[in-house]
């Protein structure tokens, strides 16, 4: 059956917006660990909410008691068999993925490190999970360039805390990492250890005569690229927000700055390469206050993203051990619980869900702001400001290698090229189906 509902911008609240982003975390969960599928592009095209079918039903056929998905609805309010407030769509780039075997890898991982001779080894040549596959505003920071990157700022699980904790972990009682916690466990993070040897590990790499070829065999897409996916779904949309009918004086510099770091980021496996979202990731409490509408901060939004960006800031593969593969999905979940269980009792203000915030038109661009700060895309650039929100932007499917190909669609922005449609040089076939 054909997925169906309304787009995100339909999110009533900030509330039912941070539900629904729970909701395609745990469905995200459910589709990895019992359908082996890795989904690969998650971007606000993908979402849908009031969906039309009970996919709670369709999402658990076949599973049992213990395994189907868990809706925020029934973690709040205990409604067995919720259905979800949101759903995930389009596999066009998904992929199979098994977890018992994603993981297995490590001493092999170590070998390619000290040893450029292990390169031709077979098990890194799954060409779906090396696959730079994405949407460049959203897709993970380690897709984007087929690399790991150089953050060590670990912070440990999150801990609920009130009667949600007990709540959650009741909803949950057979899965065992729902209760996990680093409390007690000094130097952990996430259940793991970063040791200095994993950074040398690294530095190792990239002092090797052949670090592309070597780098580009150890990249792997993992379920946490896509749960950074929902975390740069989650500050695209909340950046934007806005209430219905608001006459607060809205302060736009801070918020056009933030934006254009995530406009002007480009796939690319270049390690030399710096991503253009890494100062939002960076970003203080003050920052975020300034580039949010003054009623989200007011609604502790700016601490929310703060919560979130510790979370997603650092790599996770220095750490002595891959952490379990729902890490991130996991610490995500109980940041966004955590705000929505100390909000049930706040005015939840309905947003604008026709109108976003600052849309930039032709003439209107600040005069200290270049045509040069926006999309350079294959030696092409544009200045063309577009007045409308236009949905969903840049699709890139390829390997880290060689692009595959590159489509302009439709998407949320302040500035975009003026082509609907544009190919790079490559085969126009998904990942998964090159040879």
């Amino acid at each position: 059956m054909e997925s169906s509902g309304k787009s995100l911008r339909h999110c009533e609240s900030v509330i039912h917006f941070l539900k629904a982003m729970y909701d395609v975390l745990e469905a995200h969960r459910f589709g990895v660990q019992h359908r082996k599928i890795l989904h690969r592009d998650i971007n606000p095209m993908n979402i849908l909410i009031y969906p039309e079918e009970n996919m709670c039903e369709n999402l658990s056929d076949g599973a049992d008691s213990d395994s189907r998905p868990k809706f925020i609805e029934e973690v709040l309010y205990k409604k067995e068999k919720a259905k979800p407030l949101a759903i995930l769509s389009d596999l066009e780039q998904a992929c199979s993925f098994d977890i018992s075997t994603a993981y297995a890898n490590q001493e092999e991982f170590e070998a390619l490190a000290v040893d450029i001779d292990v390169t031709n080894s077979t098990s890194f040549k799954s060409e779906p999970l090396k696959a730079l596959t994405g949407t460049p505003i959203y897709i993970a920071r380690t897709v984007s360039s087929g690399t790991s990157h150089y953050n060590n700022c670990f912070a440990p699980m999150p801990v609920l805390r009130g009667s949600i904790h007990a709540d959650y972990e009741l909803c949950y009682a057979n899965d065992s990492f729902r209760k996990y916690t680093d409390e007690g466990h000094p130097g952990q993070c996430h259940g793991r250890v970063f040791t200095n040897n994993r950074r040398s590990l690294f530095r190792q790499i990239r002092r090797k005569e052949h670090s592309k070829t070597v780098r580009g065999r150890l990249f792997r897409h993992l379920p946490r690229h896509d749960a950074e996916s929902t975390f740069w779904v989650i500050v695209t949309f909340l950046l934007r927000a806005k209430p219905e009918d608001s006459t607060v004086q809205d302060d736009l510099k801070s918020f056009i700055k933030a934006w254009e770091a995530l406009m002007t980021h480009e796939v690319s496996d270049d390690i030399l390469d710096v991503d253009s979202r890494d100062s939002l990731v960076m970003f203080d409490v003050n920052r975020w206050a300034n580039a949010l509408h003054p009623a989200l901060v007011q609604f502790g939004v700016h601490i929310l993203l703060i919560n979130l960006s510790e979370q997603v800031l650092p790599e996770y593969a220095w750490l002595d051990k891959e952490p379990h593969a729902f890490h991130l999905h996991e610490a995500i979940q109980r940041i966004l619980l955590q705000f929505i269980h100390d909000k049930r009792h706040d005015d939840p203000f309905p947003l604008d869900t026709v109108k976003n915030r600052a849309m930039i038109v032709q003439g209107e661009l600040p005069p200290e702001q270049t045509p040069n700060q926006y999309h350079t895309y294959n030696g092409t650039q544009s200045d063309e400001r577009l007045s409308c929100p236009i949905e969903y932007p840049w699709k890139i499917q390829g390997t880290e290698h060689d692009p595959s190909g590159a489509e302009l669609s439709s998407c949320q922005c302040l500035i975009m090229p003026s082509a609907k449609r544009r190919k790079i040089q490559g085969s126009s076939k998904p990942p998964s189906q090159q040879s």
